[in-house]
Parts: structure tokens; C-alpha cells; sequence
């Protein structure tokens, strides 16, 4: 009777080896099926990364371009206001000479007629 019970025994202990071998196969399989999904994510993932960085690159060197032709007429910008600053100054100096030598003459008219200033 104990052999025929331990028969028994090792059958059933076989039986949840093998339900066990099944149970850590399907876990293998679902295990392997996660990996690679995150495999293949990972790899979409750096290729939009990839993809995301170069459209920016593209963007920085397009704004850095613009950046630097508005410097430049900024700067054109600069120098021609000065030099309308420099002519400027230069008319209106030439205006005060004349109105200047205007009143000297109108002075020496005025005083030649007899007209007190």
C-alpha cells in the first residue's frame, strides 16, 4: 500500500511540476512579448527623439539667421541715424550762422535808418 500511495504521490508531484513548467512558460512568453515591446518602443522613441532634434536644429540655425540680419540692419540702422544726426547738426549750425549774420545786417540796417532795436 505505501508504494501504491507513493506512486500516487509522485504522479500528482509531476502533474504540478508540469502545470508549474506550463504556468513559467506562459509567464516566459508574456515576459518575452513585454521585452519587446519595450524594445520596440525604445526604438520608436529615438527615432522621433532623433527626428525632433534634427527639425529643432533646423529651427535654431533658421532663427539664428534671422537674428543675425536683423543685427546687421540694426547696425546699418545705427549708422545711418547718426550720420542724420551728424548732418543735422551740421544745418542747424549753419542755420544759427545765418540767422547770426542776419541780424547783424538787420542791426546795422536799423541803426543806419534810425530804427531803435
Amino acid at each position: 500500500m505505501f508504494d501504491a500511495a507513493t506512486k500516487q504521490d509522485i504522479r500528482e508531484v509531476k502533474d504540478e511540476i508540469r502545470a508549474v513548467g506550463v504556468l513559467v512558460e506562459r509567464i516566459d512568453a508574456k515576459v518575452d512579448a513585454v521585452i519587446e515591446g519595450l524594445t520596440s518602443t525604445r526604438d520608436e522613441l529615438k527615432r522621433d527623439m532623433a527626428s525632433m532634434e534634427e527639425r529643432l536644429l533646423a529651427r535654431m540655425a533658421m532663427i539664428e539667421n534671422v537674428v543675425s540680419r536683423h543685427t546687421k540692419m540694426l547696425d546699418d540702422l545705427a549708422e545711418q541715424i547718426l550720420a542724420l544726426r551728424v548732418d543735422m547738426t551740421n544745418r542747424f549750425a549753419m542755420k544759427d550762422t545765418e540767422v547770426a549774420d542776419l541780424d547783424a545786417r538787420t542791426t546795422a540796417l536799423e541803426k543806419k535808418v534810425g530804427i531803435k532795436s
